[in-house]
């Protein structure tokens, strides 16, 4: 918003840094001249200073010769708005406004400015002010729109929803006062050709849905997220014959006792199904990209997503857990997943721990992942990276502090401590397009550790690198 040029305009007024050669020998005459001014207003008369700086400021630049239709009229709209934020009392709108002129031209003895919209209402001045800035503001505003979806943020969509009511109705009057209103001669050209703010704001919102789907659609190509995926859509027993006989006492109807824990949180046999297929397939986990231990830990906290909403008062995640990788364990699996962090009825816990595993394990296709840099620079990518930010900090609070000494508490001071692991790092959008990591020298599917920038977690993924590497240079 700070580049729009009506904001660049007011931001100078309210900086208070004005240039103006004759201040020094107007401040004190002007004092004089406002102490008993708007004695009502205690609000405005404190901003006095700054409007007579301003007014100093903007009469010298346009008798440089400086437009005044842009800069007496940004002046009016400014000081206006002081007042209209302000007001109170008995006096209107137009009567401290002229007020406010009357004493400008007592201090400043050639002031340059003649736009002074007489007569106009409180409740106009905010429609007028609106369109006045979009006046202004139109063609950077459309040229950005063309550019592209990274300039049309939540701001600019806000600015538009604002304009477009008073558009509408400034529109109307000066289309029937074009000749009688002073307002409506200096800003006819707005209302004329394919200038109204709702097509903009249309624009926009268009441009905003179609990058929030691509940033979905690439938040959700993330290395955790497809093993998420994988598991979700496994609603079965895996086809191999190993697979059938790891499902087929639950499927026979000849062992319940999976599908009665479920049925304790609510669950159908739907579940029992869906969780034992993937009890089976966590062998198959992500290929070759996965160490046992994150196969299993993929499992453990899919697990867990499923049922931590369905443990109700009833039992504990802790106990739910247990429960279910008991009956796991007795079936005919070539599995050795263990429940990790089987003392732990924090639910606090779990879902954080989840949040820094899934971006540990994405740390390395985050930082790589120059396909969808211009993309992930959004408020999807952004929130995924501040989640696991005040995950870290809600762990490290938990177990720093003496909340928890279980073993997931253990496990993380450990990494800690020696290294392995440290706070999420922040890679917004540095540079759109380069990866913020030093050129690897290692060759595809090298088994080597990833060198280079140390990231949260050392050594780890390096084949899910190259992988991307592969696909993304």
């Amino acid at each position: 918003m700070d580049e729009l040029p009506s904001e660049k305009v007011y931001n100078t007024f309210n900086s208070g840094n004005t240039t103006c050669s004759s201040w020094p020998m107007l401040s004190g005459r002007s004092e004089v001249i406002w102490k008993d001014k708007l004695n009502e207003y205690p609000s405005i008369r404190s901003r006095m200073e700054d409007m007579m700086r301003a007014a100093c400021y903007v009469s010298e630049e346009v008798a440089r010769g400086k437009s005044e239709n842009d800069l007496c009229g940004s002046l009016y709209f400014w000081l206006g708005d002081i007042v209209h934020k302000n007001l109170g009392g008995r006096s209107t709108f137009s009567q401290v406004m002229d007020e406010i002129y009357q004493t400008i031209r007592g201090c400043i003895t050639k002031y340059n400015c003649n736009i002074i919209y007489k007569g106009t209402s409180q409740s106009e001045f905010k429609k007028r002010k609106d369109v006045f800035d979009y006046s202004k503001d139109y063609e950077t505003i459309n040229l950005k729109l063309g550019e592209g979806a990274s300039n049309c943020g939540e701001k600019i969509y806000t600015y538009l929803g604002r304009v477009v009511p008073s558009y509408k109705a400034l529109s109307g009057y000066c289309g029937r006062q074009s000749e009688g209103d002073q307002y409506c001669k200096e800003l006819g050209d707005i209302f004329i050709g394919n200038k109204d703010p709702e097509q903009l704001k249309s624009q926009c919102e268009s441009l905003k849905n179609a990058a929030r789907e691509r940033a979905e659609n690439c938040f959700k190509d993330l290395p955790s997220q497809k093993i998420y995926n994988e598991l979700e859509q496994r609603k079965g027993c895996p086809t191999l014959p190993g697979g059938q006989k790891c499902c087929s006492k639950v499927e026979s109807g000849k062992n319940r006792d999976l599908e009665d824990t479920l049925g304790i949180y609510t669950y159908s046999k739907n579940y029992a199904k869906e969780i034992t297929g993937n009890w089976y397939h966590a062998s198959e986990i992500g290929g070759d990209t996965l160490s046992h231990e994150e196969r299993c830990k993929f499992l453990y906290y899919w697990t867990g997503t499923k049922i931590k909403e369905k443990v109700g008062r009833r039992a504990t995640l802790e106990s739910a857990m247990k429960e279910i990788y008991e009956h796991l364990a007795r079936f005919a699996c070539n599995n050795r997943c263990t429940n990790f962090y089987d003392d732990n009825s924090s639910l606090i816990i779990f879902e954080n721990g989840k949040k820094l595993f899934d971006y540990y394990y994405d740390y390395a296709a985050l930082k790589q992942s120059t396909d969808c840099n211009a993309i992930l620079c959004s408020s999807t990518y952004e929130q995924y990276l501040e989640e696991a930010k005040k995950a870290y900090s809600t762990i490290s609070g938990i177990c720093n502090n003496g909340g928890s000494s279980g073993i997931y508490c253990s496990e993380f001071k450990s990494k800690v401590t020696k290294g392995d692991i440290s706070e999420p790092t922040d890679l917004i959008c540095r540079s759109v397009g380069q990866p913020q990591i030093a050129v690897l020298p290692a060759t595809l599917g090298s088994t080597e550790e990833v060198s280079g920038t140390p990231g949260p977690e050392r050594g780890k993924h390096n084949k899910i690198y190259f992988k991307l590497n592969k696909t993304t240079s």
